[in-house]
Protein backbone atom coordinates (compact mmCIF):
# COMPACT_ATOMS: atom_id res chain seq x y z
CA UNK A 1 0.00 0.00 0.00
CA UNK A 2 1.24 3.24 -0.80
CA UNK A 3 2.39 5.33 1.93
CA UNK A 4 1.79 9.01 1.11
CA UNK A 5 -1.98 8.85 0.46
CA UNK A 6 -2.74 6.33 3.57
CA UNK A 7 -3.38 6.11 7.00
CA UNK A 8 -4.19 2.51 8.76
CA UNK A 9 -7.32 1.91 10.28
CA UNK A 10 -5.61 1.69 13.33
CA UNK A 11 -3.35 5.07 12.93
CA UNK A 12 -6.59 6.41 12.05
CA UNK A 13 -8.67 5.34 15.36
CA UNK A 14 -5.43 5.34 17.44
CA UNK A 15 -3.77 9.28 16.53
CA UNK A 16 -4.53 12.70 16.36
CA UNK A 17 -1.95 14.26 14.30
CA UNK A 18 -1.13 12.68 10.97
CA UNK A 19 1.39 13.38 8.54
CA UNK A 20 0.51 13.83 4.90
CA UNK A 21 4.77 12.99 3.65
CA UNK A 22 5.86 9.61 3.88
CA UNK A 23 5.66 7.46 6.69
CA UNK A 24 10.01 7.21 6.53
CA UNK A 25 9.75 11.40 7.58
CA UNK A 26 6.99 11.59 9.62
CA UNK A 27 8.08 12.99 13.07
CA UNK A 28 6.86 11.09 16.13
CA UNK A 29 5.55 14.44 18.01
CA UNK A 30 4.35 17.66 16.76
CA UNK A 31 6.51 19.66 18.83
CA UNK A 32 4.57 21.91 21.87
CA UNK A 33 4.96 25.12 23.81
CA UNK A 34 3.50 25.91 26.86
CA UNK A 35 1.06 23.45 25.92
CA UNK A 36 0.44 24.85 22.25
CA UNK A 37 0.81 23.18 19.63
CA UNK A 38 4.05 24.50 16.98
CA UNK A 39 3.05 25.38 13.67
CA UNK A 40 6.31 27.13 11.82
CA UNK A 41 5.62 29.15 8.60
CA UNK A 42 8.74 28.58 6.40
CA UNK A 43 10.81 28.25 3.24
CA UNK A 44 10.93 24.32 2.13
CA UNK A 45 11.53 22.60 -0.79
CA UNK A 46 8.97 19.67 -2.85
CA UNK A 47 9.55 17.60 -5.34
CA UNK A 48 7.09 18.78 -7.63
CA UNK A 49 8.32 17.09 -10.67
CA UNK A 50 10.14 13.34 -10.67
CA UNK A 51 13.27 13.26 -10.27
CA UNK A 52 16.37 14.13 -11.99
CA UNK A 53 13.93 17.41 -11.76
CA UNK A 54 15.16 19.46 -8.99
CA UNK A 55 13.16 20.31 -6.03
CA UNK A 56 11.22 23.43 -5.87
CA UNK A 57 11.34 26.15 -3.64
CA UNK A 58 8.22 26.57 -1.63
CA UNK A 59 6.52 27.95 1.44
CA UNK A 60 5.56 25.16 3.97
CA UNK A 61 4.01 24.79 7.71
CA UNK A 62 6.47 22.66 9.72
CA UNK A 63 8.35 21.35 6.56
CA UNK A 64 5.59 19.74 5.05
CA UNK A 65 2.74 20.96 1.49
CA UNK A 66 0.32 20.15 2.90
CA UNK A 67 1.24 21.02 6.42
CA UNK A 68 0.90 18.69 8.98
CA UNK A 69 -2.83 17.37 9.45
CA UNK A 70 -4.69 18.47 12.53
CA UNK A 71 -6.73 16.26 13.89
CA UNK A 72 -9.07 16.95 17.26
CA UNK A 73 -12.22 15.20 18.72
CA UNK A 74 -15.34 17.26 19.11
CA UNK A 75 -15.40 19.49 22.07
CA UNK A 76 -11.52 19.50 22.50
CA UNK A 77 -9.67 22.99 22.77
CA UNK A 78 -7.37 23.62 20.05
CA UNK A 79 -4.51 25.12 20.91
CA UNK A 80 -2.12 26.43 18.11
CA UNK A 81 1.34 28.76 18.09
CA UNK A 82 1.93 29.96 14.72
CA UNK A 83 5.69 30.91 14.59
CA UNK A 84 6.50 33.03 10.98
CA UNK A 85 9.69 32.06 9.93
CA UNK A 86 9.14 34.15 6.93
CA UNK A 87 10.19 37.19 5.54
CA UNK A 88 6.50 38.85 5.29
CA UNK A 89 3.88 39.06 7.51
CA UNK A 90 1.24 35.98 8.00
CA UNK A 91 -1.40 34.59 9.53
CA UNK A 92 -3.88 31.26 9.92
CA UNK A 93 -7.22 31.12 8.44
CA UNK A 94 -9.17 28.29 10.33
CA UNK A 95 -11.32 27.75 6.84
CA UNK A 96 -15.07 27.36 7.09
CA UNK A 97 -14.91 26.73 10.96
CA UNK A 98 -17.56 28.40 13.00
CA UNK A 99 -15.05 29.85 16.00
CA UNK A 100 -15.21 32.68 17.99
CA UNK A 101 -14.18 36.21 16.06
CA UNK A 102 -10.63 37.22 17.59
CA UNK A 103 -9.41 33.53 16.43
CA UNK A 104 -10.54 33.63 13.15
CA UNK A 105 -6.96 34.50 11.55
CA UNK A 106 -8.34 37.17 9.28
CA UNK A 107 -5.38 39.93 9.31
CA UNK A 108 -6.52 43.41 9.89
CA UNK A 109 -9.27 42.33 10.59
CA UNK A 110 -9.52 40.28 13.82
CA UNK A 111 -6.23 40.50 14.34
CA UNK A 112 -2.81 42.62 13.44
CA UNK A 113 -0.56 40.48 10.68
CA UNK A 114 1.88 38.08 12.87
CA UNK A 115 5.03 40.11 11.38
CA UNK A 116 8.42 38.10 10.46
CA UNK A 117 10.21 36.56 13.53
CA UNK A 118 6.94 36.98 15.42
CA UNK A 119 3.84 34.36 16.31
CA UNK A 120 0.86 34.26 17.31
CA UNK A 121 -1.32 31.62 19.76
CA UNK A 122 -4.71 30.92 18.87
CA UNK A 123 -7.04 29.36 21.21
CA UNK A 124 -10.41 27.94 20.49
CA UNK A 125 -13.08 25.11 20.76
CA UNK A 126 -15.03 24.30 17.35
CA UNK A 127 -18.57 23.66 18.09
CA UNK A 128 -18.67 21.54 14.94
CA UNK A 129 -17.36 18.29 14.14
CA UNK A 130 -16.34 18.27 10.21
CA UNK A 131 -13.38 18.33 7.62
CA UNK A 132 -11.88 22.03 7.37
CA UNK A 133 -8.28 23.22 6.49
CA UNK A 134 -6.39 25.96 7.20
CA UNK A 135 -4.06 28.46 5.02
CA UNK A 136 -2.88 32.41 5.77
CA UNK A 137 -5.05 35.36 5.48
CA UNK A 138 -3.03 38.34 5.30
CA UNK A 139 -4.90 40.12 2.16
CA UNK A 140 -1.92 41.83 0.55
CA UNK A 141 0.38 38.34 0.87
CA UNK A 142 -2.50 35.08 1.44
CA UNK A 143 -3.09 34.75 -2.42
CA UNK A 144 0.88 33.97 -3.05
CA UNK A 145 1.65 32.30 0.05
CA UNK A 146 -0.75 29.73 -0.27
CA UNK A 147 -0.04 29.51 -4.02
CA UNK A 148 3.50 28.32 -2.62
CA UNK A 149 2.69 25.94 -0.19
CA UNK A 150 0.81 27.42 2.95
CA UNK A 151 -2.05 24.96 3.50
CA UNK A 152 -2.89 22.16 5.35
CA UNK A 153 -5.97 20.00 6.68
CA UNK A 154 -7.83 19.86 10.17
CA UNK A 155 -10.60 17.17 10.68
CA UNK A 156 -12.52 17.53 13.71
CA UNK A 157 -13.91 14.28 14.48
CA UNK A 158 -17.99 13.25 14.48
CA UNK A 159 -18.88 11.23 17.51
CA UNK A 160 -20.00 7.77 15.53
CA UNK A 161 -17.61 7.81 12.48
CA UNK A 162 -18.68 5.13 9.95
CA UNK A 163 -16.62 2.01 9.17
CA UNK A 164 -14.13 1.77 6.51
CA UNK A 165 -11.57 -0.22 5.81
CA UNK A 166 -9.12 3.26 5.35
CA UNK A 167 -9.39 7.19 5.26
CA UNK A 168 -8.02 8.85 2.44
CA UNK A 169 -7.13 13.01 2.47
CA UNK A 170 -6.48 13.76 -1.06
CA UNK A 171 -5.42 17.30 -1.49
CA UNK A 172 -5.82 18.07 -5.08
CA UNK A 173 -3.57 21.40 -6.44
CA UNK A 174 -2.17 22.93 -9.27
CA UNK A 175 1.57 24.50 -9.52
CA UNK A 176 2.71 27.24 -12.44
CA UNK A 177 6.35 26.52 -12.79
CA UNK A 178 8.81 28.37 -14.79
CA UNK A 179 11.78 27.19 -17.16
CA UNK A 180 13.92 26.80 -13.87
CA UNK A 181 11.33 24.67 -12.09
CA UNK A 182 10.49 27.48 -9.49
CA UNK A 183 6.79 28.80 -8.69
CA UNK A 184 6.12 31.42 -11.30
CA UNK A 185 5.31 34.79 -10.86
CA UNK A 186 1.86 35.45 -11.34
CA UNK A 187 -0.19 39.14 -11.65
CA UNK A 188 -2.36 38.94 -8.81
CA UNK A 189 -5.14 39.59 -10.95
CA UNK A 190 -4.61 36.41 -12.85
CA UNK A 191 -6.83 33.62 -12.65
CA UNK A 192 -4.97 30.97 -15.04
CA UNK A 193 -4.72 27.51 -13.63
CA UNK A 194 -1.45 26.01 -13.12
CA UNK A 195 -0.15 23.62 -15.50
CA UNK A 196 1.37 20.88 -12.98
CA UNK A 197 -1.37 18.56 -11.04
CA UNK A 198 -0.55 16.84 -7.55
CA UNK A 199 -2.09 15.21 -5.23
CA UNK A 200 -1.02 15.43 -1.80
CA UNK A 201 2.03 17.32 -3.35
CA UNK A 202 3.05 14.26 -5.51
CA UNK A 203 2.96 14.39 -8.67
CA UNK A 204 -0.35 12.17 -10.52
CA UNK A 205 -1.07 9.92 -10.64
CA UNK A 206 -0.73 8.12 -7.47
CA UNK A 207 -1.74 4.53 -7.10
CA UNK A 208 -3.26 2.80 -3.85
CA UNK A 209 -3.65 -1.22 -3.63
CA UNK A 210 -6.67 -2.82 -1.70
CA UNK A 211 -8.52 -5.57 -0.86
CA UNK A 212 -11.64 -6.11 -3.41
CA UNK A 213 -14.99 -4.75 -1.67
CA UNK A 214 -13.07 -2.62 0.50
CA UNK A 215 -14.85 0.91 1.47
CA UNK A 216 -13.04 4.29 1.83
CA UNK A 217 -13.56 7.22 3.10
CA UNK A 218 -12.34 9.86 0.93
CA UNK A 219 -11.78 13.32 2.11
CA UNK A 220 -11.33 15.50 -0.88
CA UNK A 221 -9.81 19.59 -0.92
CA UNK A 222 -9.26 21.36 -3.38
CA UNK A 223 -6.15 23.92 -2.51
CA UNK A 224 -6.08 25.27 -6.08
CA UNK A 225 -5.43 28.99 -6.47
CA UNK A 226 -8.27 29.30 -9.09
CA UNK A 227 -9.17 25.76 -10.87
CA UNK A 228 -12.47 23.47 -10.42
CA UNK A 229 -11.69 20.47 -10.58
CA UNK A 230 -14.02 18.57 -11.84
CA UNK A 231 -13.41 14.98 -10.80
CA UNK A 232 -14.82 11.71 -12.09
CA UNK A 233 -15.33 8.27 -10.40
CA UNK A 234 -14.31 5.36 -12.91
CA UNK A 235 -15.56 1.68 -11.65
CA UNK A 236 -16.81 2.99 -8.65
CA UNK A 237 -19.52 4.97 -7.47
CA UNK A 238 -19.26 7.87 -4.85
CA UNK A 239 -21.57 8.54 -1.99
CA UNK A 240 -21.43 12.44 -0.56
CA UNK A 241 -21.88 12.28 3.12
CA UNK A 242 -20.91 16.48 3.59
CA UNK A 243 -20.14 19.25 1.68
CA UNK A 244 -17.58 22.18 3.42
CA UNK A 245 -17.51 20.50 6.55
CA UNK A 246 -21.17 19.87 6.99
CA UNK A 247 -23.01 16.30 6.59
CA UNK A 248 -25.94 16.30 4.17
CA UNK A 249 -28.15 13.20 3.17
CA UNK A 250 -26.15 10.99 1.04
CA UNK A 251 -26.42 11.05 -2.76
CA UNK A 252 -24.58 9.77 -5.04
CA UNK A 253 -23.50 12.88 -7.86
CA UNK A 254 -24.67 13.18 -11.56
CA UNK A 255 -22.41 11.10 -13.87
CA UNK A 256 -20.13 10.07 -11.18
CA UNK A 257 -18.26 13.82 -11.21
CA UNK A 258 -17.94 16.35 -8.47
CA UNK A 259 -17.11 19.67 -8.84
CA UNK A 260 -14.83 21.14 -6.31
CA UNK A 261 -14.19 24.61 -6.62
CA UNK A 262 -11.37 26.17 -4.73
CA UNK A 263 -11.14 25.67 -1.23
CA UNK A 264 -13.95 22.99 -1.40
CA UNK A 265 -14.66 19.68 0.75
CA UNK A 266 -16.65 16.84 0.28
CA UNK A 267 -16.85 13.80 2.56
CA UNK A 268 -17.45 10.76 0.39
CA UNK A 269 -18.08 6.66 1.07
CA UNK A 270 -16.96 4.47 -2.12
CA UNK A 271 -16.83 1.13 -2.36
CA UNK A 272 -13.96 -0.67 -4.63
CA UNK A 273 -14.96 -3.34 -7.35
CA UNK A 274 -15.60 -6.67 -5.84
CA UNK A 275 -13.15 -8.57 -8.09
CA UNK A 276 -9.75 -8.35 -8.41
CA UNK A 277 -7.83 -6.86 -10.92
CA UNK A 278 -11.41 -4.62 -12.09
CA UNK A 279 -9.95 -0.90 -12.72
CA UNK A 280 -10.94 2.02 -10.69
CA UNK A 281 -10.25 5.22 -10.30
CA UNK A 282 -10.48 9.24 -10.19
CA UNK A 283 -9.27 11.46 -13.10
CA UNK A 284 -10.36 15.03 -13.86
CA UNK A 285 -13.09 16.02 -16.26
CA UNK A 286 -11.59 18.76 -19.38
CA UNK A 287 -12.18 20.37 -22.22
CA UNK A 288 -11.71 16.84 -24.19
CA UNK A 289 -13.19 14.97 -22.03
CA UNK A 290 -11.36 12.97 -19.16
CA UNK A 291 -8.41 14.38 -18.38
CA UNK A 292 -5.26 13.44 -16.35
CA UNK A 293 -5.58 10.40 -13.80
CA UNK A 294 -5.53 11.56 -10.28
CA UNK A 295 -5.59 8.47 -7.94
CA UNK A 296 -5.58 4.69 -9.55
CA UNK A 297 -6.70 1.59 -7.33
CA UNK A 298 -5.56 -1.49 -7.47
CA UNK A 299 -7.28 -4.45 -6.04
CA UNK A 300 -5.72 -7.85 -4.72
CA UNK A 301 -5.82 -10.52 -2.69
CA UNK A 302 -8.94 -12.16 -0.77
CA UNK A 303 -12.13 -9.89 -1.42
CA UNK A 304 -13.14 -8.07 1.82
CA UNK A 305 -16.50 -9.16 3.76
CA UNK A 306 -19.79 -7.83 2.78
CA UNK A 307 -20.42 -4.19 5.04
CA UNK A 308 -23.71 -2.65 5.69
CA UNK A 309 -25.48 -0.64 3.59
CA UNK A 310 -23.91 3.00 3.74
CA UNK A 311 -25.91 5.73 6.32
CA UNK A 312 -25.57 9.25 6.82
CA UNK A 313 -23.70 10.94 9.10
CA UNK A 314 -24.66 12.61 12.52
CA UNK A 315 -26.20 15.89 11.51
CA UNK A 316 -25.55 19.02 13.20
CA UNK A 317 -27.73 19.75 16.01
CA UNK A 318 -26.72 22.78 16.62
CA UNK A 319 -28.04 24.18 13.04
CA UNK A 320 -31.15 24.50 11.55
CA UNK A 321 -32.56 21.18 9.88
CA UNK A 322 -34.47 23.37 7.19
CA UNK A 323 -34.54 26.84 6.37
CA UNK A 324 -37.63 28.83 5.57
CA UNK A 325 -37.14 30.08 2.64
CA UNK A 326 -41.31 31.52 1.95
CA UNK A 327 -39.92 34.03 5.13
CA UNK A 328 -36.76 35.08 2.90
CA UNK A 329 -36.65 38.45 1.66
CA UNK A 330 -35.35 39.34 -2.02
CA UNK A 331 -32.50 41.75 -2.50
CA UNK A 332 -31.14 42.49 -6.10
CA UNK A 333 -27.46 42.71 -6.17
CA UNK A 334 -25.41 44.34 -9.21
CA UNK A 335 -21.73 43.78 -9.64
Amino acid sequence: MSSFLSFSRRMFLGQTIISLLPLSTRSEEPATQDGFRIIEASPASLQLLPEPAKPTPVLAFDGRVPGPLLRYKKGAEIRIRLLNKLDQPTSLNWHGMRIVNAMDGVAGLTQDPVPPGGSFDYRFVPPDSGFFWYHPQVPAFARTQQARGLYGALIIDEESKPEVDLDLLLVLSDWTLDEKNAIADFPSDTTQPGSQLTVNSHPVPATEVLAPGARLRIRLLNAADSRIMLVVFEGITPVILAIDGQPCEPFEPQRQTIPIGPGARFDILCDLPSDAGAPADLSLLDERGKGPVLLQFKTQGERRATLPPMGPLEPNSLLPQAIKLEAAHRADLLI
